[in-house]
């Protein structure tokens, strides 16, 4: 069922960028008049929270952070507190600038980010790696210059993609150890001036699962790291040779990663076995749609649910059922084609 009509008429409202804290639903969205973060609670009562250009959003704890606009259309970090409706800047990172935030990251009280304070000779500028305490509200770099992405909490430390040395090192697999305030790089998984470029983290216990590069002979495929011995090592080879199969969408369901894939013809959704590491081919939607490949991957109980065209339906709602291998169309919401976009 369509729950509300924000925006009435022909035009959306966009939703996206949905939390939960506690039984209450957040996302940004516009009504047409007003954008910003909007509620919608057990009782599919539907609030307009905070108004306000809101870019980007994630939960944190009670409360959520988010990439919002000043008065000057600087975007700077912000947190919205639901308790009492205010929303305030943490921190003036780039006076006069945009400091683009993003990637927030909980580990205990302090949250994690990325975030620049100033611009190069390109006008871009290099992004830092930030902390802001949520305890004392204090905010400050934690490592400069490095690029920090793909932002992730394993056993309370932060592992991410980084590059300190555009030109000079690769883009490669680090970590902040939040036990000795110590933050390096773990694992060169390609070594030299070239990257590996670990996407997609996604933990699973102690272990560390990415779409990267090593290469070697292979191209961008699924690598596994263990964090207990700093060993990296290729988990599955879907495209042998120096082809890429560019894993994405990276999920864990008990002992399985599910991800979307190319064998080198369409992209759909492959699995992962970490008990025997064998790894197949789940569905196949691209060969008789063209397009529409399985993505927005989402897990809930034993099913994996995600967006995607089999040439029939259009871009519909689909499950993967991870006992019984079975696949199946939820709901077909638009049958002369839909446009499933955030699961």
């Amino acid at each position: 069922d369509q729950i509300h009509d924000i925006n009435p008429g022909t035009l959306g409202s966009n939703p996206s960028d949905f939390v939960t804290i506690n039984s209450t639903m957040y996302f940004i969205a516009s009504n047409g008049a007003t954008s910003g973060i909007w509620s919608l609670d057990e009782n599919d009562s539907l609030s307009l929270e905070y108004s306000g250009s809101v870019l980007a959003m994630r939960a944190i704890g009670s409360q959520l952070m988010f990439a919002g606009q000043d008065s000057n259309l600087d975007v700077k970090p912000y947190v919205f507190e639901p308790s009492n409706g205010t929303a305030w800047q943490i921190k003036e990172i780039f006076p006069g600038g945009s400091s683009y935030p993003g990637e927030f990251t909980l580990i205990g009280t302090t949250v994690f980010f990325s975030a620049r304070d100033s611009v190069g000779s390109t006008g871009t500028g290099l992004f830092d790696l930030w902390a802001y305490e949520t305890l004392n509200f204090s905010v400050w770099k934690v490592e400069a210059d490095i690029q920090p992405t793909s932002l992730i909490d394993v056993n309370s430390d932060l592992y991410f993609s980084a590059q300190p040395q555009i030109g000079v090192t690769g883009i490669e697999l680090w970590k902040h150890d939040t036990s000795t305030n110590t933050t390096f790089m773990v694992k060169d998984i390609n070594p030299g001036t070239l990257s590996s470029s670990p996407q997609h983290l996604v933990a699973k216990g102690t272990r560390i699962y990415m779409s990267a590069n090593a290469g070697t002979t292979h191209g961008t495929e699924l690598y596994a790291y263990e964090t207990t011995n700093n060993s990296a090592w290729l988990a599955a080879d879907i495209r042998v040779g120096s082809a890429t199969s560019s894993p994405s969408d990276l999920v864990v369901l008990g002992t399985r990663v599910y991800f979307q894939a190319t064998s080198g013809t369409h992209f759909e959704m492959w699995v992962y076995e970490s008990q025997n590491n064998s790894f197949w081919e789940v569905t196949d939607f691209q060969s008789t749609s063209g397009n529409g490949g399985p993505s927005g991957l989402t897990v809930h109980g034993s099913t994996v649910y995600f967006s995607a065209d089999d040439g029939t339906n259009g871009k519909e709602l689909w499950a993967h059922n991870s006992i019984n291998e079975t696949t199946w169309l939820v709901i077909d919401l638009h049958p002369s084609g839909g446009s499933v976009l955030e699961i």
